[in-house]
């Protein structure tokens, strides 16, 4: 069935039933998809679309490349000495995006790295799950991130020197 948001104009394609689009809305965190739920039998045809398009999101496979970000939390770890939340930032610097690396302590993943953008609420583009070798990632990360990612990886002490002394701005910020 083609969906489309009329507010938007944009359209998905969904083989999904009604019962699997309900079923898939209960298995979601969140407000909105209980919202869907609740409403079940009174949908607008813009929030069908929206009931449709987070369950076949949250069907998809998330992407992920292999980088083994061990050294990137080993550096986030020995910051606990001093910083409460550890995090670092890398401004926008030859086409890259502004990176934030925040260091989970008491999250769902403890021990994780998840890297967004530095803005706060804005763009989220993967973690790193402390216990595997692969970081999953969004839409939003770009080949330029995934590349920062994987020279931070392998040597995070010359990435901040090397982006500190280009940029002029690489940060590691108590909270």
């Amino acid at each position: 069935m083609e969906l489309t948001n009329t507010k938007s104009g944009e359209t998905i394609e969904s083989t999904l039933t009604e019962n699997e689009v309900i079923e898939g809305l209960r298995k979601l965190r969140g407000g909105f998809a209980a919202s869907l739920v609740q409403n079940r039998n009174r949908l607008t045809a813009n929030q069908l679309f929206w009931a449709h398009k987070l369950v076949n999101d949250a069907n998809r496979p998330r992407p992920t490349f292999d980088t083994n970000c061990s050294p990137i939390v080993k550096m986030l770890t020995d910051a606990l000495v001093n910083l409460k939340f550890p995090k670092i930032f890398f401004e926008e610097h030859e086409g890259r995006p502004m990176v934030r690396f925040t260091l989970s302590i008491n999250g769902q993943y403890p021990g994780s790295v998840t890297l967004a953008n530095g803005g706060y609420g804005t763009d989220y583009y993967g973690r790193n799950r402390q216990k595997t070798e692969h970081s999953h990632q969004t839409h939003k990360c770009t080949d330029e991130i995934k590349a920062l990612v994987r020279e931070f990886a392998a040597d995070p002490v010359a990435t901040v020197a090397k982006y500190g002394e280009t940029s002029g701005f690489v940060l590691l910020l108590p909270s």
